[in-house]
């Protein structure tokens, strides 16, 4: 109880040292509102100029081939749009308005993709067909002539690239058939190397960055839970590599058996050797070693007989290992021959869709009244002030540190006056 006295004494005594110092707390808050307002002033001002674009292109939903209706979605408008905001600060805008501006547009701003570094464009939230164009600048005329030149430029860009001429109708109908052609070939190719050999989708494979070609089971165990998916070839490798590991387990524990012999006299009977780990391998157990003629004779007697047969399971295993190395070139081959046909087929697929929504983008013009893909509703404005530096924010910024900074310096002058009385007592 005496001790939360004292804290409450203790508290008290810093209160009332920040009464006593109000004027410092006081002073140091409108210093920095003073410092922040006098630093805000000479910063550069930024001045920003908006133009307000409808985009006029209808909202479609289309399906032009039941095999590509989950690839487009829901339509046509979210392409467009799409493709509408990329195009919007392209280098040929950029050039177009240059071209425009010319002498208007200062020395430093003339380099490639400087200019457009000065301009934005996103879709107005709540409203997918209007757009924003906004250009930032230290100059606000030239700030209000950019954003109406660009938005000009944007819009006869827009529609010389969507120019929609008899001509190009007729293009676009030529290509779209051959495009089809094309992926129904591509289709074709891809479920016939299927059928060939029983390789899986390959959208539902995980294929390995490096199809090893070390001895010994272990740096291969990752491609086991991938073998089902690459048919017959798979399943031999699997098998081949599954054979492998058998007889390098059977070759190690003939090396048990030998390294255990070498600690023992020739003359010693053979049956102080773990014989037992010949059981435990088939491969041994099938093979030319007699385990019971082994039993009966010495050490010496079982080691030249342990030596013929690793020597046997080494050319085995060097024979299997040659088969496995040339499954496995065949299954690169093939995997390789996989993904190659796959990627032909999705080329095709992304051309065949890109020129039948080019097809209804032709329809879609054709319904419209307007030439125009897009118009501006709203040009910009001349700036009446700047966007940055923010003034009252800078102020309030600079008063919140002045502030923070006067209390802290009270706290340290109270904390000062006692500190001769403490040491005192």
């Amino acid at each position: 109880m005496e001790d939360l006295m004292e804290d409450l004494r203790e508290v008290g005594r810093y209160l009332s040292g920040l009464r006593r110092y109000w004027w410092l707390i006081v002073g140091l808050t409108a210093l920095g509102v003073i410092v922040a307002l006098i630093w805000s002033a000479f910063l550069p001002k930024t001045y920003e100029a908006s133009v307000t674009i409808l985009v006029t292109a209808p909202k479609l939903k289309l399906q032009f081939d039941s095999r590509l209706s989950t690839t487009i979605g829901t339509g046509l408008s979210g392409a467009l749009h799409r493709t509408f905001l990329s195009l919007a600060r392209s280098q040929a805008v950029e050039q177009a308005v240059l071209d425009e501006l010319g002498d208007r547009v200062p020395a430093q701003l003339r380099e490639p993709g400087t200019l457009r570094a000065l301009v934005d464009v996103s879709q107005v939230r709540g409203s997918s067909s209007v757009y924003k164009l906004k250009v930032r600048s230290d100059d606000p005329l030239f700030a209000q002539e950019l954003a109406n030149v660009w938005a000009t430029k944007y819009i006869e860009y827009i529609n010389t690239v969507y120019d929609l001429s008899p001509e190009n109708k007729a293009e676009i109908a030529r290509s779209l058939e051959m495009a089809k052609q094309r992926l129904e070939e591509a289709e074709e190719a891809l479920r016939s190397f299927q059928a060939t050999t029983g390789m899986g989708l390959v959208d539902n494979i995980q294929y390995p960055a490096t199809l090893y070609r070390k001895t010994g089971l272990t740096p291969r165990q990752h491609l086991f839970g991938l073998y089902e998916r690459y048919g017959a070839l798979g399943q031999a490798l699997q098998a081949k590599n599954n054979t492998l590991g058998l007889y390098i387990a059977a070759r190690d524990n003939v090396k048990l058996l030998l390294e255990a012999a070498t600690e023992r006299a020739d003359s010693d009977p053979a049956t102080e050797l773990p014989l037992e780990l010949l059981a435990q391998s088939d491969i041994l157990m099938e093979g030319p070693l007699d385990l019971e003629r082994l039993r009966q004779g010495t050490v010496g007697e079982a080691r030249v007989v342990l030596e013929q047969e690793q020597r046997r399971l080494d050319d085995v295993i060097e024979r299997l290992q040659a088969d496995l190395a040339k499954l496995t070139d065949q299954l690169s081959a093939q995997n390789r021959k996989l993904a190659e046909l796959v990627r032909e087929q999705a080329l095709a697929e992304e051309s065949y869709i890109i020129l039948s929504l080019k097809q209804v983008e032709t329809q879609t013009k054709d319904a419209l009244s307007s030439d125009s893909w897009m118009q501006i509703i709203d040009p910009a404005a001349l700036p009446e002030s700047p966007i940055a530096p923010k003034m009252v924010f800078n102020a309030f910024l600079g008063g919140v540190l002045g502030l923070l900074m006067g209390v802290l310096g009270a706290v340290l002058l109270a904390w000062w006056e006692r500190r001769p009385v403490e040491s005192i007592a």
